[in-house]
């Protein structure tokens, strides 16, 4: 569900949400926390992977966001929002891997949509608009990992020239069942 909005027919083509805008916050802002803290917790709240098993506290959202911000600062990760950052219809980030040897390497997480949202090609707004940072910033490889019975994020991400690279079988754990953890890789050289 982190990335399944191919539309009301399951299609995966270029139908992209064009008319909302996408931003790039630089700081943490009161507002940004509160609206990035209710798409995850309504996100979560629908089912969606993207890390917690409960609907997160502010405190769990707003300690997440300042890690994220001070590597951001650093030039070593992004967050893209889309629509009002109060009020936050989609979302996600890229991080670089913490490697010396790996510091052209990063990884994109977190792609989501809000579930009232859904059905408007944001999962593919918010992932070419991660693809479209990542060269300004050195990443000439980018991974990203989804869960095994997320179809429609498989899809999307190999309609994008994702190419499956590796699976844990049973890798993630939501209460009593298990699903394959699904890695993928894309080289933006």
């Amino acid at each position: 569900m982190d990335a399944c909005d191919g539309g009301p027919r399951g299609g995966y083509g270029p139908r992209v949400t064009t008319d909302l805008t996408a931003s790039w916050p630089a700081q943490s802002t009161d507002e940004l926390r509160a609206g990035l803290q209710g798409l995850l917790r309504d996100v979560v709240r629908a089912g969606g992977a993207v890390g917690w098993l409960e609907p997160p506290g502010r405190a769990d959202t707003d300690s997440w966001l300042d890690r994220l911000t001070a590597q951001q600062q650093a030039g070593d990760a992004g967050l893209v929002v889309i629509g009002d950052p109060v009020a936050p219809l989609a979302m996600g980030t890229w991080r670089r891997v913490d490697r010396q040897v790996h510091r052209h390497v990063a990884e994109i997480a977190k792609v989501m949509s809000h579930p009232r949202a859904r059905g408007r090609g944001l999962g593919r707004r918010v992932t070419t608009e991660l693809l479209a940072a990542l060269p300004a910033a050195g990443i000439e490889i980018v991974t990203l990992a989804t869960r095994g019975n997320n179809h429609a994020a498989m899809a999307l991400y190999t309609s994008l020239g994702f190419r499956e690279y590796g699976r844990i079988p049973d890798g993630i754990m939501v209460g009593d069942d298990r699903y394959d953890d699904v890695r993928f890789v894309l080289s933006i050289e």
